[in-house]
Formats: structure tokens, sequence, C-alpha cells
């Protein structure tokens, strides 16, 4: 069971939170979801951005592979119009 110790700090032995920790304190368990999203902010956000650019790149990359997979097994073999890899 998590407890309440101190202006904005949330106790819990593993550092996580439950759902029943949730519906049973709802105003202990905002503290720490609020605490969590402030400490994982930086590295959520350059997650987020890495995989944005990384797929653009792999994208770009992989364009003639895919294409000629396109060209000669889809196309041939299940027509023009059924499936696009893009």
């Amino acid at each position: 069971m998590a407890s309440y110790s101190g202006p904005l700090q949330y106790v819990n032995k593993d550092g996580a939170i439950t759902l029943s920790e949730i519906v049973q304190s709802p105003d202990l368990a905002m503290m720490a979801i609020a605490a969590n999203a402030k400490a994982n902010i930086v590295p959520m956000a350059m997650a987020s951005i890495a995989t944005g650019v990384g797929f653009r790149v792999l994208k770009s990359v992989l364009r003639r592979p895919m294409s000629n997979v396109q060209r000669n097994l889809i196309n041939p073999f299940l027509g023009k119009n059924v499936l696009r890899l893009s």
C-alpha cells in the first residue's frame, strides 16, 4: 500500500502506482502520475522525436527494396490494385 509523505511525494516501495491505488485514493494517485510525467517528460519527448526521424530515414532508405518487392512479387500474384507497400 502506498502512502502520502510530504508536500508532493508519493511513496511506494517499487515506485509504481496500481489501478487499485488510483481507485482508493485518486488525489494521491494524481500527484504520483503528475510527478512521474514531470520526471519523464524529456526522455519521452526525445524518444518520440527519434522514432519519427528514424521512420522517415528508414522509409527513404527502404524505398527501392520495397518497390522491388511490390513490382516483382505482389503485383504479379495479387494484382496492381490489391495491396500497395509504401
